[in-house]
């Protein structure tokens, strides 16, 4: 991740002072949420105002470790 320069740095602070997002809304403002499931398992759409998030959920097989904790892998993709 790069460093932010000073201008970015400033800027982020003033907003945070000023409890602004860049697009207007208060810093508590929150924005409708709607969910849909897909028909295929693991798959949904996330529409969080003017963002729309497609996420593919994958879980992979349970593996016993040696103190007989039990792990699964879990992949995440969104587009």
């Amino acid at each position: 991740m790069k460093e932010l320069s000073s201008v970015e740095k400033n800027f982020i602070l003033k907003a945070i002072r000023e409890r602004k997002r860049l697009d207007g809304r208060q810093a508590y403002d929150v924005r409708r949420m709607k969910i849909q499931f897909g028909v295929d398992s693991g798959c949904c759409v996330v529409d969080l105002g003017d963002t729309k998030v497609i996420l593919i959920l994958r879980c992979g097989d349970a593996k016993v470790c040696g103190n007989g904790e039990r792990r699964v892998r879990v992949v995440i993709m969104s587009a």
